[in-house]
């Protein structure tokens, strides 16, 4: 009766780790499509901004004037923190070219400057770094 008794609760005690490890399992599958919803939200946002721009093309006969008063009114991407996941890579220089081009900024040095200003965390210390490198004529940037 005792080795009956024993071998079941070491039988529920492994039934129980296999379950316990597939709710982990999924879990983490669940933190993985909540991440990649997320990343669609960023992506529609980016899309819609960009399709703002093109209907506004259109509408002036293909070609956008930017005027002055507006140019501040464009939707600044979110910041990039420096995570090295290409699809919120992808995500943010797609937002940042739609705002570029909403604000009317063309020129390549004009460019970089505003990019810097949604740099945040780890991409900020790391364009930093840059910067002083190339002051100290280490590392030339080449556009």
């Amino acid at each position: 009766m005792q080795t009956a008794m024993t071998s079941m609760v070491a039988d529920f005690k492994k039934e129980f780790q296999a379950f316990r490890a597939s709710e982990v399992a999924k879990d983490g599958e669940l933190q993985a499509c909540k991440a990649e919803v997320e990343a669609y939200k960023a992506r529609i946002e980016t899309v819609e901004a960009q399709l703002k721009v093109y209907m506004a093309t259109m509408a002036h006969g293909g070609t956008v004037q930017v005027p002055a008063a507006t140019k501040g009114n464009a939707l600044r991407p979110s910041a990039f923190h420096g995570a090295r996941n290409a699809r919120e890579i992808d995500n943010f220089l797609c937002g940042l070219e739609a705002y570029l081009r909403g604000v009317g900024i063309e020129d390549d040095a004009q460019k970089v400057s505003n990019t810097t200003f949604s740099l945040k965390d780890v991409a900020l210390v790391w364009w930093c770094r840059k910067c002083d490198n190339v002051r100290r004529g280490y590392d030339p940037i080449n556009t």
